[in-house]
């Protein structure tokens, strides 16, 4: 069907119909009666649009995973990150403005849709294209730290609020206490110094 501006407003419609769903109901109970009412459609103008409920979350996650893809990218077309504030402002655009549709797509995970996994694939297809040098162990282990780190933003209502920082200090502390440093003030002061000197955070 030719894509017009009224098929897209419905496109539109359709797809916050089944957000607002999402919070009254599990994704697993969600049907299609639920989402045409909520969308004041009917059923064969729903089937115009789309195959099924999987149909829209998969057209969710292809969005979200193309917004988080672009961000990083942004990052990383710059030769050198002048500032936490810098980095912070670029996260800040995707997880603050994204943050209740992400709550609700998270929790959902089908045998063949996973948002979760989408964006930690994406992160470590990054990080492996932007540092090369990285092994398989620590690519995997960095797309992990960052993706538990954006699900904690997310669910504690903190997202993009000093978000490189926190970041960057939670995982030397996490450092320092292993090797059992954390109550050495020049291990700390040395670590914080390193991190400034290549954020520009620091004289």
């Amino acid at each position: 069907m030719k894509r017009t501006n009224q098929f897209e407003r419905t496109d539109r419609d359709i797809i916050q119909a089944f957000l607002i769903v999402l919070d009254k109901k599990a994704f697993e109970k969600v049907t299609i009666a639920d989402i045409i009412e909520e969308a004041m459609i009917n059923r064969s103008t729903f089937y115009q649009h789309f195959t099924d409920k999987y149909a829209i979350l998969e057209r969710l996650i292809e969005k979200y995973a193309a917004e988080l893809l672009s961000v990083m990218n942004s990052l990383a077309e710059r030769e050198k990150i002048s500032s936490f504030q810098e980095m912070d402002y670029m996260f800040e655009t995707y997880f603050t403005k994204n943050k209740r549709e992400l709550c609700k797509l998270l929790r959902i995970r089908t045998e063949h849709i996973d948002l979760q996994k989408t964006m930690q694939n994406l992160i470590c297809q990054h990080f492996k294209t932007t540092f090369c040098a990285f092994s398989e162990l620590e690519l995997e282990m960095l797309s992990n730290l960052w993706m538990t780190f954006f699900l904690y933003y997310l669910e504690h209502d903190i997202a993009g609020k000093n978000f490189p920082e926190t970041f960057f200090h939670s995982y030397f502390n996490i450092t320092l206490s292993f090797f059992q440093m954390n109550d050495d003030p020049k291990a700390r002061e040395e670590f914080l110094r390193l991190i400034g000197k290549h954020t520009g955070d620091t004289e």
